[in-house]
């Protein structure tokens, strides 16, 4: 074999340990990478996986994903994780990461996410008995009383839920602009895509609190669909005021009008058409914020920030831009857990209130009026007797000096008739 064979078939198989020996580096360094990331979050959360695979296009795949936040027994499981870097350079890179820095896009992808509804990091922790009247809020316009989502969900028999996500987070190659998107579907129930956008004047850097609070959000958008939660909820409402499916729009519908003490009925074609629509089936909700003043990533966290009332937000149903003025009604409203003495105190003012309004009930339902208070009575419901003890009820429409004209409902429909005055024996009128 000549030298220059030789020299060939060494330079191949350099070549070849070499190819070998940088793949097997770059599989134990994005390896070492994913699993640092993963550390990052130890304090918060501990994460571990059956299996993590590796390929030359960037892409992570994580198998049997287990999430445990720290100071819970409960936990999330996901059946794959996808991590979709871009290409093998941008995932070596992710180093950075864990120092503030984005890639300019990634794309994350979770399959079966399963949790209990109950589980204990969805409650609150520490609570403790309260010396002093308990303020909950009650889930918006949900039928019955629950103070949370959880027991409401639980009621619903939603004990479990299974999860499909997908993220795609975006940073522009200026490192000015950062846009990410999440969808998320669950399956028989509804499914959502929510989206924002952030601009900052100077290159983002996650970990700079200074950079952070200069930060705007620009845009945001939440669009949901029904897909099975609505049926769901109106059966369970049903069932728990007693009533047929059928009834239980209207019926709700009511109670939303007693919350909305003091609108005109005017507005409710405008209410039917808004928060009303939410809770049909197969319905789709879009909720777009493109804020008209500068709206700050510290204003947004803020407990006093409402998106609800926020100015630039528009509400979309069924593709049709309606009012968004009742959606505050959402947020729901207080209740309080009253002490044993407040408890008392309410109780006695309840009955006292029971009590007048039987005393009402009892009361006639009519008083006695003479005929020449009839010319103030026109378009009430008045009763009388005639002096061949016949009894007439309808409503006033004319009155004279000598007669009235009456219009009542009978069996063949609505007649209006007159009653002379002198064959008038008594004048009632409802209270």
């Amino acid at each position: 074999m000549s030298n220059k064979a030789i020299g060939w078939l060494v330079f191949i198989l350099l070549l070849a340990v070499g190819i070998a020996g940088g793949y097997f580096f770059y599989q134990y360094k994005s390896k070492q990478i994913v699993t640092d990331l993963i550390a990052q979050l130890s304090p918060v959360v501990d994460i571990s996986f059956t299996d993590l695979a590796v390929d030359l296009e960037g892409r992570v795949e994580l198998l049997g994903v287990r999430i445990a936040p720290i100071g819970y027994q409960d936990v999330v499981l996901i059946d794959k994780v996808d991590i979709v870097s871009g290409s093998a350079i941008t995932l070596i890179g992710a180093s950075n990461w864990i120092k503030g820095g984005l890639p300019e896009k990634v794309d994350l992808q979770f399959s079966s996410v399963i949790f209990d509804i109950d589980s204990d990091f969805m409650q609150s922790a520490g609570r403790e008995e309260p010396l002093a009247p308990d303020v909950k809020t009650l889930w918006g316009l949900a039928c019955a009383q629950e103070t949370d989502f959880s027991t409401l969900a639980t009621q619903l028999g939603l004990s479990r839920l299974q999860v499909d996500a997908q993220v795609k987070v975006q940073l522009d190659s200026s490192g000015r602009v950062f846009k990410a998107a999440a969808a998320v579907s669950v399956p028989g129930l509804s499914k959502a895509l929510f989206e924002f956008e952030i601009n900052s004047k100077v290159p983002l850097d996650f970990y700079d609190r200074t950079i952070m609070s200069r930060a705007q959000v620009t845009y945001a958008s939440v669009d949901v669909s029904d897909v099975g939660f609505n049926l769901k909820r109106t059966k369970y409402c049903a069932k728990q005021e007693g009533i047929k499916e059928s009834s239980y729009p209207d019926f709700f519908k009511a109670i939303v009008q007693l919350k909305m003490l003091g609108e005109q009925d005017s507005a409710l074609p405008e209410l039917d058409e808004s928060i009303l629509a939410f809770f049909a089936p197969r319905v789709n909700i879009m909720l777009r914020l493109t804020p008209s003043d500068p709206l700050y990533l510290p204003q947004v966290f803020s407990q006093s920030f409402n998106l609800f009332t926020a100015k630039g937000l528009k509400l979309s149903v069924n593709k049709k831009v309606v009012s968004s003025h009742y959606l505050p009604l959402l947020k729901g409203h207080s209740i309080e857990t009253l002490i044993a003495d407040d408890e008392r105190e309410i109780l006695t003012e309840f009955k006292e209130t029971v009590i007048q309004r039987i005393e009402v009930k009892k009361k006639a339902r009519f008083r006695s009026v003479d005929f020449s208070e009839l010319f103030s009575l026109q378009g009430q419901k008045i009763r009388l007797q005639t002096n061949v003890g016949k009894e007439l009820e309808g409503v006033l429409l004319e009155v004279s000096e000598d007669k009235i004209i009456m219009r009542r409902r009978v069996e063949q429909g609505v007649v209006t008739y007159p009653v002379d005055k002198k064959n008038i024996a008594t004048i009632k009128v409802f209270r």
